[in-house]
């Protein structure tokens, strides 16, 4: 069961999709991972033929953070699972302390995605700094 501060970094974690979506968040889902200050989180939407990725906030990175810090000692979580659907939020946590060496966070990222969308293309947002002729960008996403 969670604390009452764990639930609350939930529901704000939520509010953070939520107002990073223009408020239509169904189908989202963030893949996070976090530890002892620092955390990296990736958020999706899953649309018809595609999955479009977006931009995380402070609000996100924050309440994701703050879910960490939460958690007590012998239940730290490394990977989270949370997603929207019909209204609702659920959040799964994975455990794996130390992370297998010959796995990076972007590995892990991708098998979930692979496992959640299946063969979807991911859409990443474009910067401003993408259309930069003195910035070396291959447009590739891995």
């Amino acid at each position: 069961m969670m604390g009452p501060e764990e639930t609350r970094a939930l529901n704000d974690i939520g509010l953070a999709i939520v107002e990073i979506l223009g408020g239509d968040a169904e189908g989202a889902f963030l893949y996070a991972e976090a530890g002892d200050q620092w955390q990296s989180s990736s958020l999706y939407q899953a649309e018809q033929e595609k999955v479009q990725a977006h931009v995380s906030s402070m609000a996100l990175f924050d309440g994701i953070q703050e879910l960490w810090d939460a958690a007590p000692d012998d239940k730290k979580w490394q990977a989270l699972k949370f997603e929207i659907v019909a209204g609702k939020f659920d959040a799964a946590f994975s455990y794996f302390d130390p992370p297998p060496p010959e796995e990076s966070e972007i590995d892990r990222r991708k098998e979930v995605l692979r496992a959640r969308f299946g063969d979807k293309p991911v859409i990443y947002p474009r910067f401003d700094w993408m259309d930069d002729p003195d910035t070396e960008f291959d447009g590739s996403s891995d």
